[in-house]
């Protein structure tokens, strides 16, 4: 009889499952969200990290919602980090400007929209860097993709990116692309918001919900490699306009004030309970 706080991050869709699971038994996807229904209509509250997945949950009638946002750490990731140990780690040219990727290789990323358009872009400019950091099923695919499009020593693939790397990494880069139509927040994202870099999205529910045209950063159409090699264009000709607002964006989402939150979250609980 103890109140019950359930927790819901991941999206779930029958494309992004299709990946990972064999067709046979695409039958059961119909009764995914039933289940979902099921399991978190027992729990007195359930956390989502944003709006976006806030309206879907409460579309198959779950409620109860309350929204935190997941939480960065601003005393390891801040303007204050050098980049230094990311540039000698990795091999990186000092000189180049840069874009990072950094998450999980998988299909659903859609990394190939932003390998696509640092090919459109290596064309133009010389002086780009493209990055990728992480690991996934997909990584052989797209760095045969990458060699395909003629990338050559203009795209990086780092692999795993240890945790004391990270904030160097971002402080090594002039902003950062997310391609990426699956995500129910972007931590990445906010992470290098609070080095002060830009963030290239794909225009999606979720990122919609903190990227902002020429605030912050750009938003780019889902899938659309020309118009996400327009989008990182501007803001690499632009990048300081959007400091300002990438660091103001991050604090919304210190750990301090997302910790308070969640500390009310399971309060309100609490109080609701009947023993």
């Amino acid at each position: 009889k103890y109140p019950l706080v359930g927790s819901f991050h991941t999206l779930l869709n029958h494309k992004s499952l299709s990946v990972y699971f064999p067709k046979s038994i695409k039958p059961l996807y119909k009764y995914m969200w039933k289940y979902v229904k099921f399991f978190y209509r027992r729990c007195d509250t359930v956390i989502v990290p944003s709006n976006t997945i806030a309206s879907k949950l409460k579309k198959y009638k779950v409620g109860n919602i309350s929204v935190v946002p997941n939480g960065i750490d601003t005393s390891v990731f801040n303007t204050k980090v050098s980049p230094e140990k990311a540039l000698k780690s990795f091999g990186l040219d000092d000189s180049k400007r840069r874009i990072l990727y950094l998450g999980r290789l998988s299909k659903e990323k859609n990394i190939d929209v932003f390998i696509k358009a640092a090919a459109k872009l290596a064309k133009k400019d010389d002086g780009i860097e493209f990055v990728i950091g992480g690991t996934g099923p997909f990584s052989e695919y797209y760095k045969r993709l990458a060699a395909r499009l003629g990338l050559g020593h203009k795209i990086k693939f780092l692999g795993f990116v240890s945790q004391e790397l990270l904030p160097s990494l971002y402080a090594a880069s002039d902003a950062f692309c997310m391609p990426s139509t699956f995500e129910t927040q972007g931590i990445v994202c906010l992470e290098a918001m609070a080095r002060g870099k830009p963030v290239i999205a794909a225009e999606t529910p979720v990122l919609n919900e903190f990227v902002k045209n020429g605030y912050n950063g750009e938003r780019f159409k889902a899938k659309n490699y020309l118009d996400c090699a327009r989008k990182i264009e501007r803001v690499l000709n632009n990048s300081e306009a959007y400091r300002k607002g990438a660091l103001s964006t991050a604090k919304e989402f210190s750990l301090e004030k997302v910790t308070d939150e969640l500390i009310s979250v399971y309060k309100d609980a609490i109080k609701k309970a009947v023993y």
